[in-house]
Order: C-alpha cells, then sequence, then structure tokens
C-alpha cells in the first residue's frame, strides 16, 4: 500500500435549506419552490429578496422590479429551534420595450407608422403587428397604412425577443374626416347698405373657422358665424 490520504471533515446537519425557483422576464412573479429537509419539523421560513422585501410563505412568488441577477435569501427554522440559511442567485430576463409613433393624418392620406421600439439590447426574434381594420403585418417596419374610414384605430405592436420575452404595447391611430363648409344664410344675400346677413357653417368645437372676403382674410372671423355687412365674395374656410 501507498500513504494514508489526508484527513477530511464534513458536516452533517439536523436541518439544511435549499430551493429551487423558475425563470422568468421581468413583469412576471418568480415562483420559489422550498426543498429544505430537516430531521425534525420545519415550522418558519424567511424569505429575503435583496429589496428589502420579505415573506415568510414556504413557497412564496415574488416580482422583481428589475431585470438581472438578485440575491436571494432563505433561513429556515424547525421546531427544536435550528436554523439553517442559503442565498442563491435568482435570474430575471430583460425584455424589450415596444413603441411607435404614428400622427394623425386626414382621410385618404396613408398613416405613417414608424417603429421606436428600444430593444434593450436584445435580439428581436420576431414583430406583429395589428392595425385594427382586420390587416396585420410580421415586419419590423411596415409600410404607410392606408386605412378606409375616419375613425380612432387601436394598432397593437407586438415585440418577441430571442430570450422568450415579449412586450406589447396598443395605441390609437386617428384619420381625421374633413370638416364640411356647407354655407348658410339668415336672410338674403342681397340687401341695402346699413343692413346685413349672418352667414354660418356647421359648429364643431374641435374645428377652427377664418372667413375670407374676395379671398382675403378677414381679422376677427374665427367663428362658425360671421355678419356681412359689405358686397363681396365671402368664403368660410374650416
Amino acid at each position: 500500500g501507498g500513504n494514508w490520504s489526508s484527513e477530511g471533515t464534513f458536516e452533517v446537519k439536523t436541518i439544511q435549506a435549499f430551493f429551487s425557483t423558475d425563470e422568468v422576464c421581468i413583469g412576471f412573479p418568480t415562483h420559489f419552490t422550498d426543498q429544505s429537509v430537516s430531521t425534525i419539523h420545519i415550522n418558519a421560513w424567511k424569505w429575503d429578496f435583496g429589496d428589502g422585501n420579505t415573506s415568510s410563505d414556504q413557497n412564496p412568488s415574488y416580482t422583481f422590479s428589475t431585470s438581472g441577477t438578485h440575491n436571494v435569501k432563505l433561513v429556515v427554522t424547525n421546531i427544536s429551534g435550528a436554523k439553517d440559511s442559503l442565498v442563491q442567485a435568482v435570474y430575471v430576463k430583460s425584455k424589450p420595450f415596444a413603441s411607435f409613433d404614428a400622427p394623425a393624418v386626414c382621410q385618404g392620406t396613408p398613416a405613417a407608422i414608424t417603429n421606436t421600439t428600444d430593444t434593450n439590447g436584445l435580439n428581436i426574434s420576431s414583430w406583429f403587428w395589428d392595425f385594427g381594420d382586420g390587416q396585420t403585418s410580421i415586419v419590423e417596419q411596415p409600410a404607410a397604412h392606408g386605412y378606409l374610414g375616419a375613425a380612432e384605430y387601436t394598432v397593437v405592436l407586438k415585440a418577441l425577443a430571442d430570450n422568450g420575452c415579449i412586450d406589447t404595447i396598443a395605441r390609437k391611430v386617428v384619420i381625421g374626416a374633413y370638416p364640411i363648409a356647407a354655407v348658410t344664410a339668415n336672410a338674403p344675400l342681397d340687401f341695402c347698405k346699413g343692413d346685413s346677413v349672418i352667414l354660418s357653417v356647421p359648429y364643431n368645437s374641435l374645428y377652427t373657422y377664418n372667413w375670407k372676403i374676395d379671398g382675403t382674410a378677414l381679422a376677427g372671423s374665427d367663428s362658425s358665424r360671421f355678419v356681412a355687412k359689405r358686397t363681396g365674395n365671402l368664403t368660410a374656410e374650416v
């Protein structure tokens, strides 16, 4: 035989803390599963999630406010008062931040929808657009989208990263209708000097108004009603 091996030591515990977790995307709860063992019944659990929050549940769920690595500590106590603790690194996956711009346009003009998603350093594996009118797209930057009618459409964008995390945003896209500038008068358009006639167009609080005479804008004529007192060709611009 050869030389004797060096001596070593090991500890046999009456209680040992251990736990497992799942790996989730930011915004979803991480589930903790207690796997501690003890020669007698464990009756107390203390979880410290590393951000000032704690739990006394045996198998808690906790939603971290940030992605990345979080050092979580578990302390278990059995009915005789014996304790053990374990600190483990828990990882929360980051996600992209979906976003887009879509300025309001008038009916008949295609809506320019610009993808402004912050990828957050991730690779985006797929895109999905729902334009709110039954049409969809799977390209990163779709072409300007033409809508058939004037209305508010809810556009949805989904960005899926290659780590499995997804972000979704929904936003209203406004397609404005053209106003109707139909002029009516409360009296005949031919009248004697010193008299007048009130011209009006349909009122809408979202509209602005401008009256012109012979093509020249009239100061202070920002109402849906105009009192005409002199000869000329009156135009209402809405």
